[in-house]
């Protein structure tokens, strides 16, 4: 008896859809029932011999084998129905129904900053990186990039350099034998040392395509509140990025750099269009309702860290976060209690804050 989770992962694999279509099945109420439950709902998203050759798929792929498959590659997924599929990413217009992963999902609990910039790093940006990454990485951020060579591979350094986990979304499959870029595979390895993660919408055995990339800029604004752009030509993939995270309404924020570098140009552009400026990491910071206080926060739990992420967003009541993350009241009390006792959180007007 396959699961929900693994029937979804079983209707993303048809080749006869895309990612949006699946999306559109799940929200006109696919829930890992079988299609001729609601044969009529579906015969309106698909055409009738698409939908006959989707449910065909569904009644004969080998489930068990792909499972088996995947362990062989040392490659986990999640869905949309699992309960650790990213919340913030689930928000966005089109979230991926299925992730592929390699490392811990428990990076994906903390707070998360995407940092985009240029592959062609300039000595600037290098410091920049230097100057603005390792506080934040200390106060309990975990960096967000794609693995690129450049600003990318900059701001995942950082956090191995620091003992910290990162997560790196990639244009290509997890696995070792697709891992793109090849010069970056050693950093890869170093991630997955960490407790940090390797994420991506392409299965095993998926090589990097062009067209992925920007897709997968998607993944990484969408995890993250907020977008670091350290430096970017005027027409990049970082700078999609950045339209994207705009897109689903997260913040922007931006290392002003040399008007006379090419370099530059698309980091200053956003500044003139509005971004927040990032000088300091308490710049950063400051859009987490966090600080650089120079220590390290305590250790949390697993469900402390889900009521820390939604408060790095907003101030929430006590009815807000039951309603969020869809617990039962006590078990919301009990995590709000110990983190006010570990001073990582304060109330005020009866909505809680990060301290």
């Amino acid at each position: 008896m396959r699961t929900p989770s693994e029937k979804l992962l079983t209707l993303s694999l048809f080749a006869g859809i895309g990612p949006r279509t699946v999306l559109q099945m799940v929200e006109a109420g696919f829930d890992g029932g079988e299609l001729g439950d609601k044969e009529g709902v579906y015969k309106k998203i698909l055409t009738p011999a698409r939908y006959d050759a989707c449910k065909g798929h569904m009644e004969r792929f080998a489930i068990r084998d792909f499972l088996f498959f995947l362990a062989e590659q040392n490659v986990k997924f999640l869905t949309l129905f699992d309960e650790e599929y990213p919340y913030l990413l689930k928000q966005i217009y089109d979230p991926p129904p299925v992730l592929y992963y390699c490392g811990e999902t428990d990076a994906l609990q903390h707070p998360l900053l995407a940092v985009v910039g240029t592959r062609f790093m300039s000595g600037y940006g290098e410091m920049a990186i230097k100057k603005l990454l390792p506080p934040v990485i200390k106060a309990g951020l975990v960096i967000v990039s794609g693995l690129a060579v450049g600003i990318d591979a900059a701001a995942h350094h950082q956090a191995v350099t620091g003992g910290a986990p990162t997560v790196a979304v990639l244009g290509s499959g997890v696995d070792t034998a697709s891992l793109y870029p090849r010069q970056n595979f050693q950093l890869a390895q170093e991630i997955l040392s960490n407790k940090g993660l390797l994420l991506s919408e392409y299965p095993p055995l998926t090589g990097a395509r062009g067209e992925y990339f920007p897709r997968r800029n998607r993944i990484i604004a969408g995890l993250a509140k907020a977008t670091l752009v350290v430096e970017a030509a005027a027409r990049s993939g970082s700078l999609i990025t950045a339209c994207q995270a705009l897109e689903q309404c997260r913040e922007i924020l931006a290392v002003p750099g040399n008007i006379n570098q090419v370099g530059s140009v698309g980091a200053n552009m956003l500044l003139s269009k509005g971004a927040h400026v990032a000088q300091t990491a308490d710049d950063i910071l400051r859009l987490y309702n966090m600080k650089d206080t120079g220590i390290t926060r305590p250790e949390l739990t697993e469900d402390e860290l889900k009521i820390v992420n939604l408060l790095c967003s907003e101030a929430l009541s006590v009815n807000q976060l039951t309603e969020k993350l869809s617990w039962e009241l006590t078990q919301v009390l009990k995590n709000l209690t110990a983190l006010e006792l570990k001073s990582v959180i304060y109330t005020a007007e009866e909505k809680y804050y990060l301290a």
